[in-house]
């Protein structure tokens, strides 16, 4: 674990430590390399800064941690967040137990460089990324302020069942798509998080599929953002 954090660090320190925007790293985990992207808001202020965890979903022909990243970064500088992208790999998932490892020592390793605003940590992804939403996020669920699940690929709540009771005075909001599957990927993990005694608003983008590429993206995510960074569940 310690030879993953300083690659992370001497990648930090070269590189982006005295620049803003965009950047790129690796960890190694237990031998395996991973990637990740990330971006830094032009008025980045150590300490004060919040920070976006975005979880990619599942196509590799199209996205990475570095496509994800370059599809959030408008928003991320519009709501002044450091967006950090963990890449889930060769296999496209997100979600994997090494992909949930690293993710956890990506966030620890850019606080500890960066001083981001730790008790303001925002969890966000989109279909397989949004499933990760739930599982890693309840998994989790102290470590973060509030959950931007996203047209989440979950079937019922067969994956989240057994982790709803970590949702307890947790912020959700939830967006989906009006013809993305709502009865089996929207409706059961809402009321199941209404239940365990979560804060849910959702948004139903009306003649959506399953896509992030919805009109408005921009300003429905900060929406949601800003939602969940000013409604406290307690």
């Amino acid at each position: 674990m310690k030879k993953g954090i300083v690659i992370l660090i001497c990648i930090f320190l070269n590189i982006v430590v005295f620049c803003q925007g965009k950047f790129e790293g690796v960890m190694n985990i237990n031998g395996t390399i991973k990637k990740f992207a990330a971006y830094i808001p032009s008025k980045f202020e150590k300490g004060v800064t919040n920070a976006v965890v975005a979880l990619h979903p599942l196509n590799i022909a199209r996205w990475n941690g570095t496509s994800w990243r370059d599809t959030l970064s408008v928003f991320a500088e519009q709501n002044q967040c450091f967006l950090i992208c963990p890449d889930g790999g060769t296999d496209g998932r997100i979600d994997d137990p090494i992909d949930t490892t690293f993710t956890s020592m990506l966030v620890e390793s850019i606080h500890t460089i960066y001083g981001i605003n730790r008790s303001k940590l925002v969890l966000m992804g989109f279909s397989v990324g949004g499933l990760a939403t739930y599982t890693y996020g309840l998994s989790h669920a102290n470590n973060f302020i509030g959950f931007i699940p996203i047209g989440a690929a979950i079937n019922g709540t067969n994956e989240i069942a057994s982790l709803a009771k970590n949702a307890k005075d947790k912020t959700f909001y939830i967006i989906h798509g009006s013809l993305d599957d709502v009865n089996n990927r929207f409706s059961p993990a809402k009321t199941l998080l209404i239940d365990s005694k979560a804060c849910v608003k959702d948004s139903i983008l009306n003649d959506v599929g399953h896509t992030i590429d919805f009109p408005n993206r921009n300003e429905i995510l900060t929406h949601a953002y800003q939602y969940i960074l000013t409604n406290s569940c307690i």
